[in-house]
């Protein structure tokens, strides 16, 4: 059990089906506003979450990062960075649920801050 000041991770279960679930209600239109109500959505909308992470990035490139999702302390989701990048990047597939989308316009990001989370059952689904 967690104590006072420390992190409760939360293991992969139900707690990221419901945020995959809210993801999917988010990311596509209720069926009376498609054309094709079995068409999917041109693009996906992130899931505003919490960075427990500062990132720095160049402008006018967009970038994507693969996070883990956990709930902190007070409860609300964040996003957590997966501690390699480049060319291990199958194992990191494997070790963590989506990515954080920075858009062309932000350079730095800093913990606390809301991004943007696309899950990889939403990206492949």
């Amino acid at each position: 059990m967690a104590g006072e000041g420390q992190e409760h991770v939360v293991e992969r279960g139900p707690v990221d089906l419901e945020v995959l679930e809210l993801h999917a209600g988010i990311v596509q239109p209720p069926d009376g506003l498609r054309e094709d109500p079995g068409a999917r959505p041109d693009r996906l909308v992130p899931l505003p979450v919490r960075s427990s992470f500062a990132y720095r990035k160049k402008k006018d490139r967009r970038e994507y990062v693969r996070v883990s999702l956990r709930r902190g302390v007070d409860g609300e989701v964040e996003a957590v960075k997966h501690p390699q990048d480049g060319a291990g990047i199958l194992t990191s597939l494997t070790e963590t649920d989506g990515l954080l989308e920075f858009p062309e316009d932000v350079t730095t990001i800093e913990p606390g801050a809301r991004v943007g989370f696309l899950s990889y059952a939403a990206l492949i689904g």
